[in-house]
């Protein structure tokens, strides 16, 4: 096993464990909440030491709200902190897995009923840090939709990928996709490729 495997094998573990944990103490509030009748939660909370419940105003005290509350943040939280050490770790396995999927020419491959391939996609921004320029040309380009005190990246690098396919079927080099561009374009635009991991059913 590779140190990239081991360490995705070891957080996946960990997290399903930790989430596993979390969940049951959420689905036991849950059960206690919504399928016992009033009578039911005063004896269940009465046994267990915990007097969240108000007979007299057949409510849930505001205190037992507020740990309900603390209990949904602190799995919140702990969602939120296993999710950025499971994109952290994705990344690093991403940097171990593309190069030998792009160096072996595997576009994609199916593992266990989950394909994993290689996701292509340009970027375009304006060359230098030249955005002025860009939208200048873009606006006598007729793309003026695009400049909003700036150029927006996303639409344009959209428009940018129109372009490659309208002058090419395969993938070009970036150097060689500027050429293609319109002449207002291509001193003040950069393109870049960013080649990402990905998984799907199937």
């Amino acid at each position: 096993m590779t140190t990239a495997e081991k360490i995705a094998t070891d957080l996946t573990d960990q997290a399903l464990a930790e989430q596993e944990g979390q969940a049951k103490i959420l689905k036991d509030r849950a059960a206690i909440i919504d399928t016992m009748t009033q009578l039911q939660l005063v004896e269940s909370l009465g046994k267990h030491g915990m007097d969240w419940f108000d007979p007299a105003l057949g409510l849930l005290k505001t205190e037992t709200l507020a740990r309900l509350f603390i209990v949904c943040d602190k799995a919140r939280k702990h969602f939120e902190k296993n999710a950025e050490a499971s994109k952290d770790n994705a990344t690093k396995v991403d940097s171990a897995l593309r190069p030998r999927m792009q160096d072996g020419g595997i576009k994609s491959m199916n593992v266990d009923g989950t394909t994993v391939y290689v996701e292509r996609t340009l970027w375009g921004s304006a060359k230098d840090g030249n955005n002025p320029g860009l939208c200048l040309a873009l606006k006598e380009l007729g793309h003026g939709d695009m400049v909003k005190e700036g150029v927006n990246a996303q639409t344009f690098s959209a428009y940018i990928r129109e372009q490659e396919e309208a002058v090419s079927k395969t993938p070009l080099a970036p150097e060689k996709l500027i050429e293609q561009l319109p002449e207002l374009l291509r001193p003040v635009v950069h393109v870049s490729e960013v080649f990402k991991i990905r998984a799907r059913k199937g």
